[in-house]
């Protein structure tokens, strides 16, 4: 894997108001590969659930060597660089500070 000079970095997905979005992971792949297989920045935090394939997967340029059925967590603006190489399915939660951090609204009943 080549470093590039500079990190490109992804905001999060415009006009979603709730700022968390569920993504299938193989969808992911097939509609941004290109950006997913070169070290990149994300301004959101993601969870990502590989339930098929062994990739490995780098983030802050350690590489992780993922097992079927795992979980990764990575904080946002970590460096991470998808495996081009390995088929993966699964399932990808983003969200931000925002949707973090955002007060519960409690109903009465």
């Amino acid at each position: 894997m080549s470093t590039p000079s500079v990190i490109q970095k992804h905001g999060f997905k415009e006009g979603l108001p709730q700022e968390f979005e569920l993504v299938n992971l193989a969808d992911l792949y097939n509609n941004f590969f290109d950006d997913l297989i070169v070290p990149h920045r994300a301004d959101f935090y993601q969870i990502i659930w590989f339930k098929k394939g062994n990739p490995k997967h780098m983030v802050d340029f350690n590489p992780i060597d993922i097992k079927p059925n795992s979980i990764l967590f990575v904080d946002k603006n970590s460096v991470q660089c998808f495996d081009a190489d390995v088929a993966v399915e699964g399932v990808v939660l983003l969200f931000t500070d925002n949707f973090f951090v955002r007060p519960m609204k409690t109903q009465s009943f």
